[in-house]
């Protein structure tokens, strides 16, 4: 049964809250952003999100397709809230665009990991105009046949950790570089990020399996 398409605002409205508790409208849709697919915050208070104006294409129904499209210039963003708290319905500003569908995002040191099609990279902003100038590719090789199974909920951890997941009905190469010890099967992933500002003077991105459930 097809539900009724409502506005953020009637959205709002049907909240049943307890006593003394109120829900805020953080931020909406458009029709030029699209919907935003998750948030992070990070150590500047600033909220990070991704939109998927590109949703769904996906190499199980059309391979072509998919491969063309993460090579283009797609319209997915990277956003950031630079006054996540400040009040009223907020606007974000773009970090980074010609994006498809990027469901992992982390903000580190001077920009963001960022999930994009078969890879893992870095976006990072090394002119401090507050958009991403620089790509590396961090990780490499994972399957695009599901965009609900890409690598997200990326997780800074203790002792230069990143957690990820990958669903494991995707198939994935063994990521690369040099992470042989990953194992395509696993859900739950690592990968040491004290070396990746490193990659740029050709560091290793050294990975191992994660717990898997």
């Amino acid at each position: 049964m097809q539900g009724v398409r409502r506005s953020a605002e009637e959205q709002q409205k049907l909240f049943k809250l307890p006593e003394g508790f109120e829900v805020e409208l953080f931020a909406k849709e458009s029709a030029d952003v699209g919907k935003f697919i998750m948030l992070i915050f990070d150590q500047q208070g600033r909220a990070w999100s991704s939109t998927a104006l590109e949703y769904p294409v996906d190499a199980n129904e059309n391979p072509a397709a998919a491969e063309a499209l993460y090579k283009s210039k797609a319209r997915d963003k990277v956003v950031i809230f630079d006054k996540p708290f400040e009040s009223g319905v907020r606007q974000p500003r773009t970090f980074a665009d010609g994006l498809a569908i990027p469901e992992g995002v982390l903000p580190y040191k001077d920009g963001a990991v960022v999930q994009h099609g078969h890879d893992i990279v870095f976006l990072r902003d090394t002119d401090a105009d507050g958009k991403a100038d620089v790509r590396e590719v961090l990780l490499t090789g994972f399957g695009v046949q599901d965009s609900h199974l890409f690598p997200h909920q990326f997780t800074r951890a203790p002792f230069g950790w990143l957690w990820l997941r990958r669903e494991r009905s995707i198939p994935a190469k063994s990521p690369r570089p040099r992470a042989t010890s990953l194992t395509s099967r696993a859900r739950a992933w690592r990968v040491s990020v004290r070396t990746v500002a490193s990659l740029s003077r050709r560091a290793s991105v050294p990975a191992t399996s994660g717990a898997s459930r």
